[in-house]
């Protein structure tokens, strides 16, 4: 388990979690490649973090907590932009189906 080591120096919210080390084991050993592995790692570490700053357990949160850190996610700034559509130049909130009937280029 020397990866999931690592993974716990990166992010030590993983390692306050006994069940965050054994879900990060299953993944390795059904193959996940290593940046998966990480990519899943800094997922489960965030979730983490909402639930001990919210002081729910993560294994029973509910559909309100999980709401909780979907709204979270939703509400910080991408790297792509707000939607990941700013790179098609459609503005925030706004999505560009170029493929749906009738659609031409966005409206700004």
């Amino acid at each position: 388990m020397s990866g999931t080591m690592v993974l716990t120096d990166k992010w030590p919210v993983l390692g306050r979690h006994e069940q965050a080390a054994v879900r990060l084991q299953i993944w390795t050993d059904l193959g996940r490649a290593p940046r998966t592995i990480d990519a899943y790692a800094r997922g489960l570490a965030e979730y983490l973090v909402m639930c001990e700053r919210e002081d729910v357990d993560p294994v029973t949160a509910n559909r309100a907590h999980i709401a909780v850190y979907v709204r979270e996610l939703t509400s910080r700034p991408h790297f792509r932009g707000a939607n990941g559509g700013d790179r098609l130049g459609v503005g925030a909130g706004e999505r560009h189906n170029p493929a749906a009937p009738g659609a031409g280029p966005p409206v700004h």
